[in-house]
């Protein structure tokens, strides 16, 4: 939709907000919330204060310390067989790790797995079953699935290979990081050089999002003999709207050198970006979110227009800085947010909250420009979507327009995003929303832990239940359930002391997991 800017309102429940010192198991959380149900976390972890750490970091910060958990737990119970695939699998998650290549997060706009990305790249679960015999499943995932938390995973072949892996389904699930889709502290416009006096030069850069995005703290100017000539620091530059867009502009009597580089630095000194500059080329390295490499071959010399800048294109979503995003010599837009670039999604564009039975979408417009209409879209996969609803747009408008739709019959798992669509028929997409709405489940568990007997209450007809099984924490079958709709008592007094699953299919493809705790 032509210059829509949209903004997010999402309130986030997460575990180090109650805190007033982030500690590195907040950290761990926000990376996967299963670290919420493990029993015997290093309780130093969640007094030792956060670090910062670029998203390549935190995620392998998160797989160092889940390698470190499952190495500690006695497995002394499990066959040796298993015991041996399960050394094999975390000496295979140990090299993973090392390697710093995870997926990209690039359509959901919060934090979302995904088990194999858009250039092949494999989340640490579906590496973990690519090298040990599990790759056709791992990629039958990706197409129907990609998107899903493990216990959602509908793929009879998964429980088949977490049974033989040493692993359970718990331990698989924490294992499983979350993505985020961060904007990274990146330089957006810059002026340097140009015909004759060098005047009105500045610079121009965005924050990243994120609850532990590294914020930029100074900015540092060097000439072409690696001399450094200023430091500013960010609390003395012009926010300028947009999410995190700070200007400077070189007041008179000071100036770029012609060719140099500018390095932007957070708190404690840390490298985020450096971009290296001259009249023939600019080759940027950013670092807050992994470490991204760009090359242009063009810059500013003595023939650049008084009024030009060079002026960033594009989605600074994430690594898709290294594939969007393109360099163009521009008029200048001094002291407002460049319209060129797409200021990525966060979470302050499609929101949602819980009413009653329902899902309540809200989303909210700064600036409309010949819009029509917005198309709801729905998916249970996050690959599929259907049309759900629409709303009418308000066409032009310059102020801030709040807009709201409800799906009163939504599933279990439910992706949603929203189709924006000018009044000539073109069209652009959102970042996609992920719901799970647990008031849709038709399988509960009603008390729990349990003695004796499981009391398991399906909402389904029996027509439309393919099958309920019951299996142990390590994916191994104990039995089937004859099961029926309505409320049913499922007889556990043989069954040693620990987890358990029950997990039901149904014919139209669904899956559903509920855990028990035997005593």
């Amino acid at each position: 939709m032509k210059k829509i800017l949209l903004t997010f309102s999402l309130l986030i429940a997460m575990h180090c907000m109650a805190q007033q010192t982030p500690t590195l198991f907040d950290q761990l959380v926000y990376v996967n919330k299963e670290w919420l149900n493990q029993p015997d976390v290093d309780e130093t972890l969640k007094h030792s204060p956060a670090k910062q750490m670029s998203e390549v970091e935190l995620v392998q910060f998160h797989l160092l310390e889940t390698e470190k958990l499952l190495r500690r737990r006695n497995v002394s119970a499990m066959g040796t067989v298993l015991q041996k695939q399960r050394l094999i699998n975390l000496d295979i998650l140990n090299s993973y790790r090392k390697t710093g290549i995870f997926p990209l997060n690039d359509q959901h706009k919060a934090r979302q797995p995904y088990f194999i990305d858009k250039v092949n790249t494999y989340c640490a679960v579906g590496y973990l079953m690519q090298q040990t015999g599990g790759d056709e499943t791992a990629k039958e995932i990706k197409a129907q699935q990609n998107y899903s938390y493990l216990f959602d995973i509908n793929h009879p072949k998964l429980l088949q290979w977490a049974a033989s892996s040493g692993l359970s389904l718990t331990e698989l699930a924490l294992i499983q990081p979350s993505y985020a889709n961060d904007r990274a502290a990146t330089i957006t416009e810059i002026h340097y050089n140009n015909t004759g006096t060098d005047i009105n030069e500045y610079i121009e850069f965005q924050q990243p999002n994120g609850i532990f995005a590294i914020q930029v703290a100074n900015v540092l100017f060097y000439d072409n003999t690696n001399t450094l000539y200023k430091t500013l620091a960010v609390s003395s530059m012009t926010n300028v709207g947009g999410p995190g867009v700070k200007s400077y502009t070189f007041p008179p009597g000071e100036s770029f050198a012609d060719a140099g580089k500018v390095e932007l630095r957070g708190a404690g000194d840390q490298l985020l970006e450096v971009f290296n500059y001259s009249a023939t080329s600019i080759s940027i390295t950013t670092y807050s979110i992994g470490t991204i490499n760009r090359n242009y071959s063009f810059g500013e010399s003595e023939a650049t227009p008084v009024g030009e800048s060079l002026t960033f294109c594009g989605n600074s979503t994430g690594y898709s800085l290294n594939t969007t995003v393109t360099l163009q010599s521009l008029p200048a837009t001094n002291g407002t947010v460049n319209p060129c670039l797409t200021l990525p999604v966060s979470l302050k564009d499609l929101s949602y909250s819980i009413k009653g039975k329902g899902i309540l979408l809200l989303w909210e417009t700064v600036t409309e420009t010949n819009s029509s209409v917005f198309v709801i879209e729905k998916s249970k996969n996050g690959i599929e979507f259907t049309e759900a609803g629409s709303v009418a747009a308000s066409g032009n408008s310059n102020s801030l327009k709040q807009y709201s739709w409800t799906d009163n019959n939504p599933s279990y798992v439910n992706h949603y995003r929203l189709k924006m669509v000018d009044k000539d028929g073109k069209s652009t997409y959102s970042k996609i929303v992920f719901v799970r709405f647990k008031d849709a489940i038709p399988m509960k568990i009603l008390e729990n832990p349990v003695k004796n007997e499981v009391k398991l209450q399906i909402n389904m007809g029996q027509s439309e239940i393919r099958t309920v099984m019951l299996y142990d924490v390590y994916a191994k079958r104990i039995k089937t359930i004859n099961a029926a709709e309505g409320i049913q008592s499922i007889n556990v007094t043989g069954l040693l002391a620990g987890t358990y699953f029950i997990q039901m299919t149904t014919k139209e493809g669904g899956i559903y997991y509920q855990q028990f705790v035997k005593l």
